[in-house]
Parts: C-alpha cells; structure tokens; sequence
C-alpha cells in the first residue's frame, strides 16, 4: 500500500518538476529549502496529522503552535525527505511519504490523486475482493472435484 502510494507521489512530483509546477524550495530540495517549505505551507494549510509529523522532528515535548515553531527544527532532520525526493532511497517512512504528499497538496488535487487514508482503503477493499474471489474458485473447484 505505502509502495504504492509513494511511488504516485513522486510520479507527481517529477511531472511538476518537469512541469515547472513546484515552488522553488520543492524544485531545489535541500534540507534547508525543505524545513521553509514546510513552514511556508503550515501556516496555510496546517493539519493535526502533519502538525504530529512535524512535531516528532524535533526534540521530546517539542510543540509547534505557529509555523515559525518549524523553522526551529534541526534542517538534518529533513534529509530522509530530501533522499526521497532526490531518489536516494527506495522505500521510506508513511511520514516521509506523507509530507511530500502534504507540501506539494496532493491530496487536494486532481482526479487520480488522493489521501494516504483513502489510498489504503481502496487497497485493503482491492485484496479482500481478490480474497474473496479466490476463495470462491477454490470452493468450486473442491466441489466439481468431488
């Protein structure tokens, strides 16, 4: 699921970049760019979900109650994301995944493009029809067997 979901993500990333369709931080991922970023679309569109995210960045306790809060986060912290980003790595974290999703408002956006949350959902229903479709052949054919 996760798999599936990120590789939609950075498919969409690259067609944006391609595109010219990123904001400068996005098109130019250091782990500088990426914290401003961060900051930058918090305080427009900030969610209780990415506000946890962004909170596991920094030390324990750490709250962020304005979108300055972000910018006192350690830059390292973003390098898991600026790896995805740049294809350094080939699986990462749903909170990675997540928040390239978030920055780039790809759950709000085009037909094909959704939430992790429903992403997984439609997956799950996918394997359990399959499951269920299996289930049934492998019935029938007991039954003609026999």
């Amino acid at each position: 699921m996760l798999e599936e979901y990120q590789k939609e993500v950075l498919k969409t990333y690259q067609l944006r970049k391609e595109n010219n369709k990123l904001t400068t931080h996005l098109a130019n991922p250091t782990t500088a760019n990426l914290r401003k970023e961060c900051a930058f679309v918090f305080h427009k569109r900030c969610t209780e979900d990415i506000k946890n995210i962004l909170q596991s960045f920094g030390p324990i306790g750490f709250t962020i109650v304005t979108a300055e809060d972000i910018l006192n986060i350690d830059p390292d912290k973003f390098k898991p994301l600026r790896n995805l980003i740049k294809g350094e790595i080939s699986s990462a974290s749903a909170h990675n995944v997540k928040l390239l999703a978030w920055l780039m408002n790809f759950e709000l956006t085009g037909i094909t493009e959704k939430p992790f949350s429903v992403y997984r959902s439609s997956t799950i229903k996918r394997g359990l029809a399959f499951f269920k479709e299996n289930r049934l052949a492998t019935i029938i054919s007991l039954v003609v067997l026999n």
